[in-house]
């Protein structure tokens, strides 16, 4: 059979004739999975081509990038001398590849580099810009890294994109002037729906410079109780006793739960014992974790706990108040009141009460 014979009965194979129509249909399928195996071939290798290429320049640029680096950190070349010997100084992996040195520095050599880095910031604002979000999150990171201040005022233009500027704060929780913390803090107060306990995270992250304005919240915003929570768990965390002397303000002004049990773990943590008359009847309120933060508080501050009080909160309807009770009380049972076998067996809670004994 001679090629042309063969040529025929393949084009009759692939014009569906009736009598052979299931030939036609393997041929063209083997036809199909045969062009886009070598398609596949072809754009893999093409991509593992590109990828070593790629990789092998980053690595020349990261010899250029290192070289003058490490000249101006130690002070042997000026930022904008060194500024002019780089090459792709403008792009993202450049300023990623900074930030690395930043991160591991501190003192002059730090400030060096933030001044070469401040110079290679021309495409960042566009970024700002951009319609893209992943983009513009590239742009708040890296002017809020060398330039808060800045970042600060595209913040405030795009404070309605909630995901945007929460990305924002947590960007700039290092920003220095005070002014910028205090509308950063008056921003993250603006969203309720977010955990109180995320948002402080945030917050103590800006250092103690804002505990005056915390302050404020604390004492006035009783209309307002996530804000309250909000500024409560920071001071808490914080570490800061400035503001216990608030105690009966916000106990007295206040019929939100969560700000009570708030303020009952920030008396735990600072052992105030002058507001223990404030936590003994927070012990009787119907929310239980009222109750378990006002136990916690008074079990930590009371010289003295007599087997009545001990009653009290081993036959509380919430497990969860004797449980918290049981971690505070563990190992102290040489402190403990006595109660006879028969008293012990009355308790609701009898099984955690033995534990700690």
């Amino acid at each position: 059979m001679n090629s042309t014979q063969s040529l025929d009965i393949l084009l009759s194979l692939l014009m569906f004739k009736e009598e052979e129509i299931f030939l036609s249909v393997l041929l063209w399928v083997f036809i199909v999975f045969l062009v886009l195996t070598v398609f596949l071939f072809l754009m893999a290798a093409f991509l593992r081509i590109k990828n070593k290429i790629t990789s092998l320049y980053h690595k020349f640029l990261k010899k250029n990038w290192d070289a003058v680096i490490l000249k101006i950190m130690y002070d042997e070349m000026h930022p904008y001398d060194g500024f002019k010997k780089l090459r792709r100084k403008h792009s993202l992996s450049y300023l990623f590849h900074i930030e690395e040195y930043i991160d591991l520095l501190k003192g002059k050599e730090k400030d060096r580099l933030m001044k070469l880095g401040r110079m290679s910031l021309k495409n960042i604002y566009k970024l700002l810009r951009s319609k893209d979000t992943g983009k513009q999150i590239y742009g708040i990171h890296f002017i809020g890294l060398f330039h808060p201040e800045e970042q600060y005022k595209f913040l405030m233009v795009n404070s309605r994109d909630m995901n945007m500027t929460m990305t924002a704060i947590k960007e700039m929780h290092a920003a220095k002037d005070i002014h910028i913390k205090e509308q950063l803090v008056r921003m993250l107060l603006t969203f309720p729906y977010i955990s109180y306990i995320y948002i402080s995270n945030l917050l103590v992250e800006m250092g103690p410079d804002i505990v005056p304005f915390l302050r404020q919240v604390i004492e006035k915003r009783h209309q307002y109780p996530h804000e309250q929570m909000i500024a409560i768990e920071t001071v808490r965390r914080m570490k800061i006793h400035g503001c216990l002397d608030l105690g009966e303000k916000v106990l007295l002004g206040t019929e939100d739960p969560g700000v009570m049990a708030c303020w009952c773990k920030y008396i735990e943590d600072q052992k105030d014992v002058h507001q223990l008359h404030l936590v003994i009847p927070l012990m009787e309120h119907e929310d239980p974790g009222v109750r378990t933060a006002a136990t916690r508080a008074f079990l930590v501050m009371a010289d003295k706990i007599d087997s009545e009080i001990i009653k009290k909160i081993f036959n509380d309807r919430s497990v969860m108040v004797a449980v918290n009770a049981y971690e505070i009380l563990k190992g102290e049972s040489a402190n403990m009141p006595y109660l006879s076998v028969g008293s012990i067996e009355k308790l609701k809670w009898a099984d955690i009460y033995k534990e700690i004994l």
